[in-house]
């Protein structure tokens, strides 16, 4: 059995409404799940999760590598499923089987941006380390981290802290220890439709404006699962 791992920040639209379905789809569909660990912000709903805080310190992607880096000083297991608030489960899955999935071979983004910066800074260091092909782990679904081998990107991760954008810890981690993964269409959706097919990684992820989307999945994951407090004034 391995943990969970939910690395929150501030900000949500809708009340947390997004990481109350996501454990609510994680109970229902999630086998061999041992604990669930929440590192950043946690709505005070929550119950039964282990808890770290820790802010937001800099760009996102350096916050995601060091919140995962808290989660392991926290005992988190060897093994690990890293979620996002917005990932919801549609179908029965193995925690410690879960798939890795790509879009497929990333090229450099010569363009402007801080997300074409961040991918072109991370496309430059994984050259440098004699991966060629370079391969688009930055899919809206979880991923498995081991714990030793995620902190082989701290040192990376010490050099490119102050960077404005950083790189993909996510990419990084993939190209360096896993190297394979089923190609996909990214389930993130963006038009606020529930898709009406689930694709083969069983999640699909919504927007930052989704309104009738998370509607529907609270028609779908409409029981309360033992991570809400029991009588909670759910403002969503």
């Amino acid at each position: 059995m391995s943990d969970v791992l939910y690395i929150l920040g501030q900000g949500s639209r809708r009340f947390d409404k997004e990481v109350r379905l996501s454990l609510r789809s994680l109970e229902k569909n999630a086998k061999n799940l041992d604990r669930v660990l929440i590192v950043g912000n946690c709505p005070e709903w929550v119950q039964s999760v282990i808890h770290i805080p820790e802010e937001d310190k800099c760009f996102p992607f350096s916050n995601h590598i060091r919140k995962v880096l808290r989660a392991i000083e926290g005992g988190i297991s060897d093994h690990f499923l890293l979620m996002n608030d917005d990932f919801y489960m549609m179908r029965t899955f193995d925690v410690d089987k879960y798939p890795y999935f790509i879009r497929g071979e990333l090229f450099n983004y010569r363009q402007h941006g801080i997300y074409r910066k961040m991918l072109n800074n991370t496309v430059d260091i994984l050259h440098k380390k004699g991966i060629e092909k370079v391969l688009a782990y930055n899919c809206h679904v979880p991923i498995i981290y081991n714990r030793d081998m995620f902190l082989d990107i701290k040192p990376l991760w010490q050099k490119w802290e102050r960077d404005d954008v950083g790189f993909s810890p996510r990419i990084v981690y993939g190209n360096l220890f896993v190297g394979h993964g089923e190609v996909i269409d990214d389930p993130k959706v963006f038009d606020d439709v529930m898709p009406k097919e689930i694709g083969a990684s069983g999640c699909i992820s919504s927007h930052n404006n989704s309104v009738k989307m998370l509607n529907e999945l609270e028609q779908i994951f409409y029981k309360p699962s033992k991570y809400e407090r029991e009588n909670d004034d759910d403002k969503s």
